[in-house]
């Protein structure tokens, strides 16, 4: 387990180490704190010390003492603590008062100024944050400690619990436990709907996780569906997974190689459920030998490296016993002929052994009379036991049941609940009923509910034009508001971003689906249009991180072409403005270059401002990407003036940030500089994090050209840190850039 070293001067800052130690706890981290010191018949200094040995990085805490000196000492024990840990070669995180943040004159060491204001110039390179008040202290060491955290800072743990009845099938586990132990091996679990592969591969999975420490991805491809999922979506969930706040590389190749990277040398367990084939899995295979992947399909398909596992039903004595585990009353008589007749699969077995447990007024006799009748009209054991199930059911919940294929995935009870157009409370009700009988799954764990998807197939089929329309449109309108509320959510930053990207993603798949559909009705309908319109315009932060830039294409053509039919010019200008940065990331400027000047022409033809002066910014990037810095330095300029004049502090800043690039590539580096200073300053004023850490990164990279190492490596620091906070990919290796700048400053 991780050890951090707390340190600070003991009199003055106890509220702040106890927050210190709480953001250890939450993060999983042993914390070694003064208060544990146990007495060692040692002096102060080299007890600490000795403490210090345990531990795998330092943070100390600076205000305005100097702190104790041992008799026999020239350094207070803080300042000796500070320099043992560079010693040791430890990550050394310090936090400094803010000197403007009011401190009780009490804690104030005037007698030792000198020496503490020379231990802060000392420390002033490795200063991670200045803090103020403890929930501010708290809010920053989370964030440092959590970034600190050795790879991956975040470990996915996405697996669902496997089935708790889960019954036999020894014979498969001891096979496959023999081939994951002799190395690197890939399952193809595959046959028959509704056999269980699903729950095997759950198993195995709970059954090997511990030896995959840094990550279990679950993931279903939709392999049955009418669209699967591409691998391209695969790996961005992957990726999703490990970074929440990062976007999305523009190119298939980008994505392969960022994919490839992120799972390199880890020990990761992937399960990819219910594929489509070979062209849909063979592009996530990992590198190396350190991941295990795990299959399920109904599709035979070979791939290197693939140890296929072809199940067959259930043995009859394990399907006799999984029915009477799940309902009693059946004796093994009466159980052994309702297995036979559910075909000994899992699914069929589930589904009557519910229903009897459920429905203790209908005898195990007659359930097996009629699901005899249902066999005899040629379906097999899976569909007759839904429809008994199903004809079980009252009528109008047979609809509601029915309506539930619209939702894409595992979902929620509001998503339910908004597909009906009930509140929660009626639809809590009937989601209890759809349990009872097995029709419905429940995945306790992440409180999710659950359609396998032959019972989605199934449902579906059954459900008539008109209510499907109806729960599809409830359901477009329902998860627009949804992620555009993410959207304002992740636009407050600071502690809610985490929430929205949480909220965003689980229902990201759902919401495809409702655009998808509006899209669809657009013509015809305008309140599809407008949805269409409201889709793109209402969710464009998260989105835009979330979205592959050809996705994002397809998504703001629809979004202007709605725009024109709604009469809606400022809609159509924003989403032809966001056309061309799609285009511009797709690295296809001139053709981006197009749709900003239409921005341009609509936003000066209606009078928006604001948006005039982010056309022609864009304009200016466009043409800094062709190689003109010239042309790029007009259309800054003049986005410079707009985002003055209508006090846009935000743009002000990017206008100026991009004229310092423009500038450098004009090679005049002093002007550049100048820009970017004045970006920094603004940044910092409105409290915008990753603008700063852009314009302290592009400083500090024109400083480093002019040969002012001491000046740039600072600045840089301050960028590496935001992207080790936030787990940007590039973190290491700009991490890796400032150690060699600093290894060249050292060396002279």
């Amino acid at each position: 387990m991780p050890t951090v070293f707390v340190s600070s001067t003991s009199r003055d800052l106890g509220p702040y180490r106890e927050a210190a130690l709480l953001v250890c706890r939450e993060l999983g981290l042993v914390a070694i704190d003064m208060e544990d010191f146990e007495p060692m018949g040692l002096g102060a200094t080299t007890g600490s010390l000795a403490k210090l040995d345990q531990a795998d990085v330092y943070l100390g805490i600076f205000a305005h003492r100097y702190g104790f000196i041992e008799p026999g000492h020239d350094l207070s024990v803080t300042e000796c603590e500070f320099d043992y840990a560079g010693q040791r070669g430890l990550k050394r995180l310090c936090f400094v008062v803010d000197d403007k943040h009011p401190w009780p004159i009490a804690d104030v060491e005037f007698d030792q100024r000198a020496r503490l204001d020379a231990f802060k110039k000392r420390i002033a390179g490795l200063i991670i944050n200045w803090f103020t008040d403890v929930p501010d202290f708290r809010y920053k060491v989370h964030r440092a400690l959590a970034a600190w955290i050795p790879w991956p800072p975040v470990r996915p743990r996405q697996l669902p619990r496997p089935p708790a009845d889960f019954v036999g099938r020894d014979d498969v586990f001891a096979r496959l436990d023999g081939q994951v132990a002799g190395g690197v091996a890939i399952f193809g679990i595959r046959d028959l709907g509704g056999i269980g592969k699903t729950a095997l591969a759950l198993k195995l999975a709970e059954r090997l996780g511990e030896r995959y420490p840094d990550g279990h991805i679950y993931l279903d491809l939709k392999g049955v569906d009418p669209r699967p999922l591409t691998w391209q979506e695969a790996m961005a969930h992957v990726l999703h997974a490990f970074y929440p706040e990062e976007g999305l590389p523009a190119s298939d190749a980008e994505l392969a190689g960022r994919y490839r990277s992120v799972l390199s040398g880890r020990r990761v367990l992937l399960l990819w459920d219910n594929a489509a084939g070979r062209e849909q899995v063979e592009p996530l295979l990992p590198p190396g030998g350190d991941a295990l992947v795990l299959v399920t399909s109904r599709q035979r398909f070979t791939l290197p490296g693939l140890s296929p596992c072809d199940l067959d039903a259930l043995a009859p004595a394990d399907a006799v016993a999984l029915l009477r585990a799940i309902a009693p009353r059946l004796d093994e008589s009466l159980a052994s002929v309702l297995a036979e007749r559910c075909g000994y699969l899992p699914l069929a077995l589930r589904v009557a052994g519910a229903t009897l447990a459920e429905r203790d007024d209908l005898s195990p006799q007659r359930y097996l009379q009629r699901l005899q009748a249902a066999r005899l009209a040629e379906l097999d054991g899976v569909a007759a036991s839904l429809r008994l199930s199903e004809e079980l059911l009252p009528e109008p919940l047979r609809v509601r049941w029915r309506e539930l294929v619209v939702l894409v995935g595992d979902f929620e009870a509001g998503w339910a609940a908004a597909v009906w157009g009930v509140d929660e409370a009626t639809a809590d009700g009937y989601l209890g009923a759809l349990r009872c009988g097995s029709l419905l799954g429940w995945d306790g764990a992440a409180r999710l509910y659950r359609l396998h998807d032959l019972v989605r197939e199934y449902a579906g089929e059954r459900l008539d034009g008109t209510a499907r329309a109806e729960a599809e449109r409830r359901h477009a309108r329902y998860f627009c508001t949804l992620i555009a509320d993410a959207d304002d959510l992740f636009e407050k930053g600071g502690d809610a971003t985490a929430e929205a990207l949480c909220i965003f993603d689980r229902a990201w798949p759902n919401a495809q689906a409702g655009f998808a559909c509006v899209r669809d009705r657009m013509e015809e309908d305008e309140e599809a249009a407008r949805l269409c319109r409201d889709y793109v315009n209402r969710t464009s932060y998260i989105r835009d991180l979330r979205q592959h830039p050809r996705n994002r294409v397809v998504w703001l053509e629809t979004s202007a072409e709605t725009a024109r039919r709604l009469g809606d010019r400022r809609g159509e200008g924003n989403a032809l403005g966001n056309l061309g940065i799609a285009y511009l990331d797709l690295g296809q400027p001139q053709r981006a270059i197009d749709f900003y000047q239409q921005q341009l022409v609509i936003t000066r033809e209606i009078g928006d401002r604001r948006g005039e002066g982010a056309a022609l910014g864009n304009l200016g990037l466009a043409y800094a990407a062709l190689g003109q810095p010239q042309r790029a330095i007009e259309f800054h300029e003049q986005y410079l003036a707009i985002a003055r004049e209508v006090g846009d502090r935000r743009g002000e800043g990017t206008a100026l940030g991009n004229l310092g690039l423009a500038y450098a590539a004009l090679g005049q580096p002093q002007r550049a500089i100048e820009f970017h200073e004045q970006q920094l300053v603004i940044t910092r004023e409105i409290g915008d994090r990753r603008g700063e850490a852009i314009a302290c990164w592009n400083l500090g990279d024109e400083l480093v050209r002019q040969d002012r190492l001491a000046d740039a490596i600072p600045l840089m620091e301050i960028c590496v840190r935001f992207e080790q906070e936030i787990g940007h990919p590039d973190a290491d290796k700009d991490a890796a850039r400032v150690e060699e700048l600093r290894q060249r400053l050292a060396g002279g």
